[in-house]
């Protein structure tokens, strides 16, 4: 889950990482790439996807169809793991912006799929306490390198990714 132009060459730089070595019944979903039909971008999340990698950039929370897959995967914790990526420009929201979101972000698209603001302030908060992956300023091969291990090795909490550590 990513917001395009705050993460979206670093989600599709990820995508390739990742898939490099994969077992062969596994893939990496990558929505620009692989969603054909925006309608079944949460049935894809509900139900075909194992780790959802969030890319919290600073405006990832104001997406509202990033946030309908939040909510997806926030009804689905038991069949969906989150792992939150946390950029350098993130920070977690206040409380103001999460009691007031729907007066700041209109998800009126949203509503079609079942998914209100209620649904969507209870997900926010409890991103909030999922512990994630802290990125640094400077990206590089080893960013990457290491940020794949972090996945495959599914540890994703509370792990801060040093740069230049290894090599592609």
């Amino acid at each position: 889950c990513h917001h395009k132009g705050g993460a979206g060459a670093f989600s599709r730089l990820l995508k390739i990482v990742l898939g490099e070595g994969l077992d062969s019944r596994k893939r990496v979903f990558f929505d620009c790439d692989d969603l054909h039909n925006l309608d079944m971008l949460f049935d894809y999340v509900g139900s075909h996807t194992e780790v959802l990698l969030v890319m919290l950039s600073k405006e990832l929370l104001l997406r509202p169809w990033c946030m309908g897959e939040l909510v997806t995967a926030h009804l689905k914790q038991k069949e969906v793991t989150v792992a939150p990526v946390l950029f350098p420009d993130y920070n977690h929201p206040e409380e103001n912006f999460i009691t007031n979101y729907g007066t700041s972000v209109d998800i009126s698209c949203l509503g079609a799929h079942g998914i209100n603001v209620e649904m969507i302030q209870q997900m926010i908060r409890w991103l909030c306490n999922i512990p994630g992956v802290a990125l640094p300023d400077q990206l590089d091969n080893g960013v990457m390198i290491e940020l794949k291990q972090v996945v495959f090795k599914r540890q994703y909490a509370n792990q801060t990714i040093r740069s230049g550590v290894a090599t592609l």
